[in-house]
């Protein structure tokens, strides 16, 4: 369930195609999954050149706004402005494993005195309860995605978003070179042009965003 399964059943339905779902443990198995074929299609994949090269990448079909969720008035007891902030602070930040996160977090995970605040988990929804236990400050996560995820629990209550901006980026979904041709590729396109046309995209955005 989510935003972007939504939105990739409504892609490939609109092709007159079959979508088969694979549950996989977290996303550095997805990226491994679509690399060696045994996944043909991925979704909420930032572009990466290293990527381009095993995968061919569909246009953007959303943005992404990464925040910091944390318990709700902690935020005045960390004014952080930015993520350097962090370095010389007590706070810890969940993360999801082999999530991208800007590449200003990937030179920061260079830093040793940085890493020491990060936690890896392999699910999301482990980030929010161990921030609902206070074993981490706060944890990085999509606005919708998190939001979505909150609001399924019913803490809506009890957690905020952090004003200290993380990442942002376009979303698109990546396909595998292994399986996919890029004719299917300027399908898939095609087909993403038209549920916008037909308002079927503003729809299922529309009712994450609510």
């Amino acid at each position: 369930t989510g935003l972007d399964i939504e939105l990739v059943q409504a892609i490939i339905s609109n092709l007159g195609c079959k979508l088969t779902f694979q549950k996989l443990i977290n996303w550095r198995r997805i990226i491994w999954s679509v690399k060696n074929g045994d996944v043909h299609i991925a979704a909420a994949a930032d572009f990466t050149k290293e990527r381009s090269r095993w995968a061919y990448f569909s246009k953007p079909y959303r943005t992404v706004n990464v925040v910091m969720f944390v318990l709700k008035g902690t935020s005045k007891k960390y004014p952080f402005h930015s993520l350097d902030n962090i370095i010389s602070s007590d706070f810890k930040i969940g993360v999801s494993r082999g999530v991208y996160y800007g590449e200003h977090y990937k030179k920061l995970m260079k830093n040793p005195d940085f890493q020491k605040n990060i936690q890896v988990i392999s699910k999301d929804k482990q980030n929010l309860k161990k921030l609902l236990y206070k074993r981490i400050d706060g944890f990085f996560e999509d606005s919708i995605a998190g939001m979505d995820l909150i609001r399924s629990h019913q803490v809506v209550d009890k957690i905020e978003i952090h004003p200290v901006y993380v990442h942002s980026a376009n979303q698109y979904l990546l396909l595998s070179k292994k399986f996919v041709t890029p004719d299917i590729v300027d399908r898939i396109n095609k087909s993403l042009a038209e549920i916008k046309a037909q308002g079927t995209y503003d729809k299922i955005i529309n009712k994450y965003l609510k």
